[in-house]
């Protein structure tokens, strides 16, 4: 399973510089479920309103869409989990790590949070982020 947080679930519904190779990575696990929590829901709809997109934009519809092909994970059961956890850990950040945790099958947490990537890192799990690469100019 790859877990998906919001961060990444995000790039694919807007373009940014790393959507292409998100894209690209996970055409490649295509036989791989992909997880996350039910938090995204809100995380990412929030985000799109805070990008002044209204609720009838076609981007909160096409959230919707991308959404409903992840599988997420009820909140409840790692609320405790996730309120124990160490570290300076974000409450949302912490519910994220705390899911896909609870989830032995998870082989890759994705995620473009670098305070978030560091806490699945000292916790054992893979991180991935995918992104495109430019060659600098010398």
């Amino acid at each position: 399973m790859i877990y998906l947080d919001s961060s990444a679930i995000l790039k694919l519904i807007v373009p940014e510089p790393e959507s292409a190779a998100l894209f690209g990575f996970l055409a490649g696990q295509v036989r791989i479920p992909l997880v996350s929590s039910e938090l995204a829901t809100v995380e990412v709809h929030r985000a799109l309103t805070r990008m002044g997109k209204a609720p009838d934009d076609e981007q909160h519809t096409l959230a919707d869409s991308v959404l409903a092909d992840i599988d997420q994970l009820p909140l409840a059961p790692v609320i405790r989990t996730a309120a124990l956890l160490p570290g300076r850990l974000r409450s949302l950040d912490a519910l994220h790590l705390a899911t896909a945790q609870q989830l032995p099958s998870v082989t890759s947490v994705v995620s473009y949070d670098q305070r978030l990537a560091e806490h699945v890192v000292a916790a054992g799990l893979r991180v991935d982020a995918p992104a495109s690469f430019v060659d600098e100019p010398e």
